[in-house]
């Protein structure tokens, strides 16, 4: 960790942090895991680090630096690579990356990143070998789709995209890459319609095509509602974009990516590239996101409870003809079993249709909606501001038209973020942009 007096760890100190590692729960970590006050003049809160470069005690100490940041699976157990220059490493990301941690179950080791689409690109072209295939669920964030269908692709991998509520379907395709599958990136719930995926089931039919495939879960949507390592030993990986609820502010971007414990070689070489493409969070990002971390639950649930409420009213609202939401599942939905083994909140993301398949008027409610200041029209989301965006023309606009609708997206589609405003306030708000829509 940054804030060691040394290169090593001690077998004491590696007691110390095992004690704390299973005594205590993820939201107490989230608050104190990785910074110590007494070796920072005693300053109670993280200090900015904002250097460009670091000094070695030694000749030495460098060599043995640039040796672990080149080929970091040379470190040796307990050892700490030296901080080099800022687009390697530097304290304020390993501050907010042993937080990280923490955030998972049985999560093993961080990187931070500047945004979520660094994380997912970095990660994936560190870990996917030229030739072989990822597979991944649709629908999935439009900037995820891009990436795996038009950049990999130019660099010689291959990417198939599955509807992964047709179980049996994706099974097939998985079965069809055979050895060839390098890779399961599953986004669930999936954006924006928030169908949901069975990580268990579809992991562990890759593993078994494979076994040497990495499975990867986007879990930005529900975060603490859903822990994908504790849900499938198949998974290896989870990203975040961090810019989301982990943010929360609306005041930074960032992106993170999580390693099973006993996983940690994944991380180092995610590292690697992350060092030769210079992704990393800046010292300022890094400040902000630990510092946010620390209200991460309370914010969720609050959020959570706001969104309840306006999707409750939105489902008897006569202007409206669907609305996605987890707690709205009912028995005869394919997701509500999903939903109930692998979640333990509904998040606060609400997917609606208006009743016309039409962008103009879809766009005058959004417009509608957005004259009162107070529910913006942006794109993001899990931010402590409500925000509402239109998937097909916005956030989705790099998908084919043909592959939106056949995900359910449609003209009409129109997606909500709840963030902790009076529930009512934005009731009243909807609500009359309704019947004037």
């Amino acid at each position: 960790m940054s804030n060691k007096v040394s290169n090593k760890i001690s077998d004491k100190e590696k007691i110390i942090e095992d004690k704390i590692y299973n005594e205590f729960s993820s939201e107490t970590l989230l608050l104190h895991k990785g910074f110590d006050p007494a070796l920072s003049v005693g300053a109670i809160a993280s200090p900015i680090y904002p250097n460009s470069t670091y000094v070695f005690p030694s000749a030495k100490a460098g060599e043995r630096a640039f040796e672990l940041a080149f080929f970091p699976e040379k470190t040796k157990e307990g050892e700490v690579a030296a901080l080099i220059y800022s687009r390697v490493n530097h304290p304020n990301a390993e501050i907010v990356e042993d937080r990280l941690v923490h955030i998972e179950p049985e999560g093993g080791a961080a990187a931070t990143f500047g945004s979520g689409m660094s994380a997912i690109s970095t990660t994936i072209l560190a870990l996917l070998s030229r030739g072989k295939t990822v597979v991944y669920s649709n629908p999935i964030y439009g900037g995820t789709d891009y990436f795996l269908k038009s950049n990999l692709t130019t660099l010689g991998c291959f990417s198939v995209e599955v509807e992964t509520d047709n179980f049996q379907e994706t099974k097939k395709v998985l079965e069809s890459c055979g050895d060839n599958l390098g890779m399961l990136f599953l986004e669930t719930p999936g954006n924006p319609t928030l169908v949901m995926t069975d990580i268990h089931a579809v992991a562990e039919i890759a593993k078994k095509v494979n076994p040497n495939c990495l499975v990867m879960v986007d879990n930005t949507f529900l975060g603490m509602f859903q822990n994908p390592f504790k849900i499938s030993p198949h998974v290896d990986i989870i990203v975040y974009s961090a810019t989301k609820f982990m943010g929360g502010h609306a005041q930074l971007v960032a992106g993170a990516t999580i390693v099973r414990k006993g996983k940690e070689h994944l991380i180092r070489d995610v590292k690697g590239w992350r060092t030769s493409l210079g992704t990393i969070a800046s010292p300022f990002v890094c400040w902000e996101l630990e510092n946010s971390l620390k209200t991460y639950g309370i914010r969720m649930r609050g959020q959570a409870e706001r969104a309840k409420i306006v999707a409750q009213f939105l489902s008897k609202h006569k202007k409206i003809s669907k609305v996605l939401y987890p707690s709205l599942l009912t028995d005869n939905d394919p997701s509500y079993a999903i939903y109930k083994k692998q979640c333990s909140g509904p998040g606060s993301i609400i997917t609606f249709n208006l009743l016309d398949d039409n962008r103009e008027k879809t766009f005058k409610f959004l417009d509608t909606v957005a004259n009162d200041h107070i529910i913006s029209l942006a794109v993001s989301l899990g931010g402590v501001e409500t925000l509402i965006e239109h998937p097909a023309s916005m956030t989705h606009s790099e998908v084919a038209e043909d592959v939106r609708r056949k995900a359910g997206i449609t003209e009409a589609t129109v997606r909500l973020s709840i963030g902790l405003e009076d529930p009512n306030d934005l009731v009243k708000i909807l609500d009359k942009a309704l019947n004037n829509y």
